[in-house]
C-alpha cells in the first residue's frame, strides 16, 4: 500500500492485480474484485470513476513492477561486471531466462496494458510515465557502458533503450504463432546484436565527448 492511500482503495488495487494473474483484463468482473477485495460497489465508485479505471490503475501496477524487477536485474549485471567479457555474459545469460516460452504470460501482460492505451488518453498518461521511467533507466544504463568505453559511443542511449525493449518484447509475434521457431536461435540472434551492433565485441571504445 503506498503512503496515504486508503486502505479500501489499496484493497480494491490489490485483489485487481492478484486477479490479473489468471484472468485477461478484458474478462474481468466487478463482482470477483468485490469480494477479494472486502469492499462494496460503492467503495469502488467513491475511489474510481469506473470499474475500468479501477483495471487500469492494476494494470500500471504490475507494469510498475516488471520496470523495477528488470531495471534492478539489470543495474545488477553492470553494475557488477569487471569486463566487457563478463557483462556479456550476464546478459547473454539474462536473455536465455526472460525470453522463454514460459515467460509468455508476461509479455503478453505488457502487450494487454499498451493495448489498453488505444484511444485512451487517461490510460496513455498512466502508463507513459511509467514506460518512460524504463526507457529512462535503460537509456542511463547504456550510457554508463559508453563511459566506460565498453558500448559504441555513436549509439544515442535512448534509441539503444528503445531497442532493446522492442527485442525483448517481440518474441510475442512467435508466442501467437502456431510454428514455434527454436529459442536457441533467437538467444544467438540478441548475442550477435550486443556483441556486434552495440559492440561489446569490440571494446574498449573512446568514451563520448562530453555534453
Amino acid at each position: 500500500m503506498a503512503k496515504g492511500e486508503h486502505p479500501t482503495r489499496a484493497a480494491l488495487v490489490a485483489a485487481t492485480v492478484h486477479l490479473l494473474d489468471t484472468t485477461p483484463a478484458v474478462n474481468l468482473q466487478i463482482e470477483p474484485v468485490i469480494k477479494a477485495a472486502g469492499a462494496s460497489v460503492s467503495s469502488l465508485y467513491h475511489f474510481f470513476a469506473d470499474f475500468r479505471e479501477l483495471v487500469e490503475t492494476a494494470q500500471v501496477v504490475r507494469f510498475s513492477r516488471f520496470v523495477d524487477v528488470n531495471v534492478g536485474l539489470l543495474t545488477t549485471i553492470v553494475n557488477k561486471s569487471r569486463t566487457p567479457q563478463e557483462l556479456r555474459a550476464g546478459l547473454s545469460q539474462v536473455t536465455r531466462s526472460s525470453h522463454t516460452p514460459e515467460m509468455r504470460h508476461l509479455r503478453m501482460d505488457r502487450i494487454e496494458a499498451i493495448n489498453a492505451t488505444a484511444g485512451n488518453p487517461r490510460m496513455t498518461e498512466a502508463l507513459g510515465a511509467e514506460q518512460l521511467r524504463l526507457t529512462r533507466a535503460l537509456a542511463e544504463l547504456v550510457g554508463t557502458l559508453q563511459t566506460r568505453g565498453w558500448m559504441r559511443p555513436d549509439l544515442d542511449p535512448m534509441a539503444a533503450s528503445v531497442l532493446i525493449q522492442a527485442y525483448t518484447l517481440g518474441t510475442v509475434v512467435n508466442d501467437v504463432s502456431p510454428e514455434q521457431m527454436d529459442p536457441e536461435h533467437y538467444y544467438v540472434m540478441i548475442d550477435l546484436l550486443v556483441e556486434h551492433v552495440f559492440g561489446l565485441s569490440q571494446a574498449p571504445w573512446d568514451p563520448p565527448p562530453k555534453a
